[in-house]
């Protein structure tokens, strides 16, 4: 029974310090708004760091990619800059035949053979990197790389016989029936790269023209 006193007294002790809406001078009907207020300050704090994050996210995406087009921009440029040492030594070789076929000779063969030997090894390698990088990109440039590969076999093939008296014309006339496909690559090659490098569905159509025309 002294307990339960000693209890009611405690109440009525706290009621009386607490007089209308404090107790112990909190007051207690601004203690919603502030709750609110902190909430909003950490909502907004918790979103701007979130954005924030998102923002770099994003800035470092770009950036890869950007990386990632460029690298693909300069290994394309490798490959092509590769594939016109081939065609003009193509063309080199076919336009003597056809314009001064007495300066062609095995010193300029063997010239030929030097260069287009050299030049293969770095081609095939550049073509690599660029089906690494993307392969969409590898089976546009693969028709003209075997075109050029087809191209040089075909004047290899010719060349062989100029050394010899009654296959020499022979051999001229089979370099000089090649020049005119030579000629047409060195035309078609800028506008194949540009292609190459735009749409890719646009490209890919627009290169098997250009490889075809260059056939012709």
């Amino acid at each position: 029974m002294g307990d339960t006193r000693l209890i009611l007294f405690d109440i009525h002790k706290v009621m009386v310090q607490s007089s209308g809406d404090t107790l112990n001078g909190f007051d207690l009907t601004s203690w919603p708004g502030a709750f609110v207020t902190a909430a909003g300050a950490l909502a907004v704090a918790v979103l701007t760091a979130v954005v924030a994050i998102l923002i770099e996210l994003s800035r470092h995406r770009a950036a890869r990619r950007a990386f990632h087009v460029q690298e693909i921009r300069n290994r394309t440029a490798e490959a092509f800059s590769l594939m016109f040492t081939l065609q003009h030594e193509i063309e080199w070789i076919t336009w003597h035949a056809t314009k001064a076929p007495e300066f062609v000779g095995q010193g300029m063969v063997d010239s030929y053979n030097k260069a287009v030997h050299v030049t293969y090894p770095k081609l095939l390698g550049a073509l690599a990197v660029v089906a690494a990088l993307d392969k969409g990109l590898f089976d546009r440039l693969s028709p003209i790389a075997r075109h050029l590969y087809e191209l040089d076999m075909e004047v290899a093939l010719a060349a062989r016989g100029l050394e010899g008296r009654r296959t020499r014309k022979k051999s001229l006339e089979g370099l000089k029936n090649h020049y005119p496909a030579a000629k047409a690559l060195y035309d078609a090659f800028p506008h194949l790269m540009a292609s190459t490098l735009s749409d890719e569905s646009a490209g890919s159509r627009r290169t098997r023209f250009l490889v075809c025309h260059a056939r012709r």
